[in-house]
């Protein structure tokens, strides 16, 4: 019974994080609905993006359980590693280190690089480069 006590308490902790986080009503739920609609493209630079997703909506569905269902503290759907995955996403956010923080960081940390000056009427903005360049900021903006 502690456990589950303290899942809740951690759970509503984190979903009132989120909910100041987004000003969102939703908490957990809007943080997994802007993973949803994160692109691929932006994904794929959070290693941990598919766990941390399936393991959020894992912690959102027990405690949905606990919250709403009857038997459900009986049914041994909470384990020590859930309340663990709370406490530490928790921590993730606050440390500007979840998921979506690390795509933030990466779309607008990793390409503020100082640029040289280019005349507009320069023959370079044609080039490869440029237009490789140019096809990025379009992925990322």
């Amino acid at each position: 019974m502690e456990l589950m006590i303290e899942f809740q308490e951690a759970y509503k902790r984190l979903d009132r994080l989120c909910r100041d986080c987004f000003q969102s009503r939703d908490g957990v739920s809007e943080y997994i609905r802007q993973m949803e609609g994160t692109p691929f493209e932006h994904r794929m630079y959070v290693n941990n993006w598919n766990s941390a997703y399936k393991q959020l909506k894992h912690v959102r569905w027990v405690r949905n359980q606990l919250a709403h269902e009857v038997g459900a503290y009986e049914s041994g759907i909470l384990t020590d590693e859930d309340l663990d995955f709370v406490l530490d996403f928790h921590g993730s956010i606050i440390n500007r280190e979840d998921p979506l923080a690390l795509v933030y960081q990466y779309r607008h940390v990793k390409f503020e690089v100082e640029e040289p000056k280019v005349e507009e009427s320069s023959p370079k903005k044609s080039g490869l480069f440029f237009r490789i360049k140019e096809w990025l900021r379009s992925l990322f903006s």
